[in-house]
């Protein structure tokens, strides 16, 4: 939900004062009169000067930088892993597609169509949508787009394991560029 811009709570509703505690910020006069009611205390202690009890998960901004198709992306379970090579981390940084001759292992099984994790040495840096199930990725792992046809036996195949507009970084961009400056400590 945080990625649909919903802030979400994670709370112990056994207790309605936690409950209440967590929701004061943003509450009107009413709001606070009948949370009072349900909860048996005054409409002036309700969510006044609490902090609340519990984890919120703010929403991620509205600012455009990612559309709803990205948001829906991250928000889908992803617990397959498909790990990248250097280059193909630098092509997905620059908002490129995820081309088999990248893939370095697939981890994990999954359909055409399921979100995987995108891995680059261990560490998660996006996710993406898969053109392939995880078999015939494995067949094709490591291989130019233009012998795809050939290893898996078909007509018509897709170019890309993952096209571009069903990547998401899960990282900054240039975490990839070679050329990026770096703090000496």
């Amino acid at each position: 939900a945080s990625t649909a811009g919903i802030p979400c709570g994670l709370i112990n509703g056994q207790h309605t004062d936690r409950v209440f505690s967590f929701l004061k910020s943003g509450m009107t006069s009413s709001q606070q009169e009948a949370a009072s009611v349900a909860s048996d205390r005054s409409p002036a202690s309700v969510g006044a000067d609490e902090e609340p009890h519990g984890t919120l998960f703010m929403p991620m901004s509205q600012d455009g930088s990612i559309c709803h198709t990205r948001r829906w992306i991250l928000s889908l379970p992803a617990s397959a892993q498909v790990s990248v090579n250097d280059a193909c981390a630098r092509q997905l940084a620059g908002r490129g597609s995820l081309l088999p001759k990248g893939i370095s292992k697939v981890h994990g099984k999954f359909e055409k169509n399921d979100c995987v994790k995108l891995m680059h040495n261990g560490t998660e840096i996006g996710r993406g949508l898969v053109n392939f199930d995880s078999d015939d990725l494995q067949k094709i792992q490591g291989k130019s787009s233009n012998s795809l046809k050939k290893v898996l036996g078909l007509d018509e195949v897709p170019l890309e394991a993952c096209d571009e507009g069903n990547v998401v970084l899960t990282v900054a961009a240039d975490a990839f560029n070679p050329n990026r400056e770096t703090a000496a400590h």
